[in-house]
């Protein structure tokens, strides 16, 4: 499953399955798909972004399963993001879309985290629809 969603793109569904997936899973996942999944999924935000368009460290942190703040934010940089002097948000530079896609709405649902730490049912999106 995780093999499926890497290969249709669907970001969401990959993370959302790698951190319900057994221990074994996730770290082949860790070891063999994230940092790729993770560098293509910046390039659709950067896409689907219009140039300028903050984005949340903290946002990109729980989407794309970061561990913590700092990690997410080197990757956002790495990936071409500009970062403001706090590190807390993150400015698309390059902006593909002339407005917002709907299903990248600053009201979406909370995404979850690979790191599961606590016992509540955290989930990467509400439904299969928001997919980025």
């Amino acid at each position: 499953q995780l093999r499926a969603a890497r290969a249709e793109g669907n970001y969401a569904r990959f993370f959302k399955i790698a951190k319900t997936a057994p221990y074994v899973a996730k770290c082949l996942a860790a070891t063999l798909f994230v940092r790729d999944v993770r560098a293509k999924a910046f390039a659709v935000l950067q896409r689907a972004y219009p140039r300028g368009e903050a984005l949340p460290v903290a946002h990109l942190q729980r989407l794309l399963c970061f561990d913590d703040a700092d990690h997410a934010a080197d990757a956002a940089a790495e990936a071409g993001f500009s970062l403001d002097e706090h590190r807390r948000t993150a400015t698309v530079k390059g902006g593909g879309a002339t407005t917002k896609a709907p299903f990248l709405a600053k009201n979406q649902s909370r995404p979850g985290t690979m790191v599961d730490d606590d016992d509540d049912d955290d989930v990467l999106v509400e439904n299969d629809d928001d997919v980025i």
